[in-house]
C-alpha cells in the first residue's frame, strides 16, 4: 500500500453531476493522505479575488507544442461549460499572447520555464505539478501535497 500511496501524483475525475466525483476524490484522499481538490477551485478563487482565470501551459507534454490530449483543455472546456471564461497562454504553442496582469494562473503544464516565471502581485497559483517556488505577494497552491 505504501508503494501505491506514492505512486499517485494527480488524478482527474470527470463525470455528470451525482456521478460520485467528489465521492471518490475524498475517498482517494483518505487511503493516500493526499490533498483532495475539486476543479470549482479555481472558480471560488476567481470569485473571491475577482480575479480572470489563465491557464499557463497547456500542451500535452512539457516543451512541446502538441495538445492533443491535453488535460488543461478538459479543464478550460469545464470551467466555460460553468459559465467563466479562460484564457490559455503556452509559449510553445502560440507565442506572444497577452494575459490578465493580475490572475488566478492554473498551471497546466510542467513546461520547466515556468518555475522561473514572475506572477503579478496579487495573483493566486493554482500548481498540480508542486514545482513553482514561492513568491512575494503570490498565493501558491501546490496541490497533492500531504494533509
Amino acid at each position: 500500500m505504501k508503494l501505491w500511496r506514492h505512486s499517485i501524483k494527480l488524478t482527474i475525475r470527470v463525470g455528470f453531476m451525482g456521478s460520485g466525483k467528489t465521492a471518490v476524490g475524498k475517498m482517494l484522499s483518505e487511503k493516500t493522505g493526499l490533498k483532495f481538490v475539486d476543479i470549482d477551485i479555481l472558480i471560488e478563487k476567481a470569485d473571491s479575488y475577482s480575479l480572470p482565470i489563465v491557464i499557463l501551459g497547456y500542451a500535452f507534454k512539457p516543451e512541446t507544442n502538441i495538445i492533443t490530449g491535453s488535460h488543461a483543455l478538459l479543464v478550460k472546456s469545464i470551467v466555460n461549460i460553468k459559465g467563466y471564461p479562460v484564457v490559455l497562454v503556452d509559449e510553445h504553442i502560440l507565442p506572444s499572447v497577452n494575459h490578465p496582469e493580475k490572475a488566478v494562473y492554473l498551471i497546466g503544464c510542467k513546461h520547466p520555464e515556468y518555475r522561473n516565471y514572475t506572477f503579478p502581485a496579487g495573483s493566486v497559483v493554482i500548481d498540480p505539478f508542486r514545482y513553482i517556488p514561492d513568491q512575494d505577494d503570490v498565493k501558491v497552491m501546490r496541490l497533492g501535497e500531504q494533509c
